[in-house]
């Protein structure tokens, strides 16, 4: 969604936080942002100059480092279109038909459908279940 939101051309403006660190040893919390950087959308988000940042949960610190972030981000970005921005101005497509608004769209969908698989599955069950059957 955040891909799509902001477009190939914003990466290199954005940086992927993450928080609570002081949480978990130092090399499991490494070891997960090793893991998130490796694999998905972060990866791909990442290979186009997305950056990453850890923040800590305790509150001294985050508001220090959020502050160094955004200081760096203001001090050194340009202006940037977002894809959404260009889709729905220059293009003059609706939100729902925007990269981001299909992601949301089709995120709906497929709840949907699941919320729809679980209702027979429960109907099922509670058929089954008046006939004497056990269902796990």
């Amino acid at each position: 969604m955040l891909k799509n939101l902001c477009g190939d051309s914003a990466m290199n403006h954005l940086t992927l936080c993450t928080t609570m660190w002081d949480m978990v040893p130092e090399e499991v919390g490494n070891n997960r942002l090793d893991e998130l950087s490796r694999t998905g959308a972060w990866r791909e988000m990442i290979s186009q100059g997305a950056g990453t940042a850890m923040i800590s949960s305790k509150t001294s610190n985050a508001k220090v480092e959020a502050e160094e972030i955004v200081m760096r981000l203001i001090s050194s970005v340009k202006p940037v279109r977002l894809a959404i921005q260009d889709q729905m101005v220059e293009q003059q497509l609706k939100v729902a038909e925007t990269d981001a608004g299909r992601v949301i769209t089709n995120g709906k969908r497929e709840r949907d459908d699941s919320d729809r698989d679980v209702t027979k599955l429960v109907r099922k069950k509670k058929f089954w279940s008046k006939l004497g059957c056990v269902i796990q």
